[in-house]
């Protein structure tokens, strides 16, 4: 049956040797609007694996709007991380300083937290905003959108006429109906919901002219590109695979900012580092998702009291230190955890 449906099968070790030899690099705006979000490490080994494959890099013109389109706005302002971060830490703050009511009717240990909370909370806020500023005073002066501007220059495709625009919206409406990806994860967003739809129809004409296979890097991880396959991990969707070779006849496979990264290393040894890579993850994975799922797991702790104790101390630490915006916020997520246990006492 693999015959009938090599869409649902993963790709041999050759077939992935053979596209990084011979496919086009496509990149998604979020990919490129990420190196914004970046310390300007990370954002710099990214760029560096986008310019070893300068050769064989392009961006349907849909996408280069949407990067555009969004330029200013991440330009204009630090990542929401930094908001999201001094969020947490207030909110963190008050449901300490309410905890400590109960533990001092329970334990009497009241002011032995009490006296310390303040104090750090308030250099926590202190170095984030001044981590904030640093990363905001990089955006101005870095010169990304000029790189990435000059990397991408003649690498992006032709605006779609009227006709054509009028004609995939068509087969958006009938499409989205049905789920066949992309894009029907967007039918009910507000604003424009052709998107994705565009700049796929935009990738298989370009493939039709070229005959090579695509590797597209994209962040977006609904259901209208990426689905489950025999082995349970998220792959690319099939659907997409099958449409890509019947219309186009190239192999179609997508990666995410970070298996681009891993995939770099691999086939043409990238000296993208561990550590960019894990940010890289992070940032595409942070806030929502990584809070929530530490506060969740801090439910399950034994010692509710130790894991405070613990969790202030190593905010004392870090604060005394200069330690990393990484690892204030790692530490603010840990004290997230623990606070939640202790409301409930």
């Amino acid at each position: 049956m693999k015959d009938l449906f090599p869409e649902y099968y993963s790709l041999s070790p050759d077939d992935f040797e053979q596209m990084w030899n011979e496919a086009t690099f496509v990149f998604d705006a979020n990919v490129l609007l990420n190196l914004y979000r970046y310390t300007p490490e990370t954002s710099k080994q990214l760029l560096g694996i986008i310019k070893e494959l300068q050769e064989r890099i392009w961006m349907p013109y849909q996408f280069a709007y949407e990067y555009h389109n969004r330029l200013a706005e991440q330009l204009d302002a630090p990542p929401q991380e930094y908001k999201s971060l001094i969020d947490l830490i207030n909110s963190a703050k008050v449901q300490i300083i309410r905890s400590n009511k109960s533990l001092n009717t329970q334990t009497g240990l009241q002011t032995e937290i009490a006296d310390r909370v303040n104090n750090v909370f308030q250099q926590l806020s202190n170095d984030v905003k001044s981590f904030q500023d640093e990363h905001y005073k990089w955006l101005k002066q870095s010169g990304l959108p000029d790189q990435v501007s000059e990397l991408f220059n003649g690498k992006v495709g032709a605006k779609s006429s009227y006709e054509d625009l009028h004609e995939y919206h068509k087969l958006g409406e009938m499409r989205y109906k049905y789920n066949i990806p992309p894009g029907f994860e967007d039918a009910d967003k507000d604003g424009y919901p052709y998107g994705d739809l565009v700049g796929w129809f935009q990738i298989i004409e370009y493939a039709k002219e070229t005959q090579k296979p695509v590797l597209l890097i994209t962040n977006d991880a609904k259901d209208d590109w990426v689905k489950l396959d025999l082995d349970g991990k998220r792959t690319t969707h099939p659907e997409l695979v099958k449409e890509m070779k019947e219309k186009a006849g190239v192999q179609f496979y997508l990666y995410n900012s970070k298996e681009f990264g891993v995939a770099a290393k691999k086939y043409i040894d990238s000296q993208i580092t561990d550590e960019a890579l894990e940010e890289i993850e992070r940032v595409r994975d942070y806030p929502e998702r990584s809070i929530s799922r530490a506060i969740a797991e801090g439910r399950d702790l034994d010692n509710s009291l130790s894991a405070a104790s613990s969790a202030v101390a190593s905010l004392e630490n870090a604060t005394k230190l200069g330690a990393t915006y990484e690892a204030i916020m790692g530490n603010v997520t840990e004290l997230a955890a623990a606070q939640n246990i202790l409301k409930d006492l």
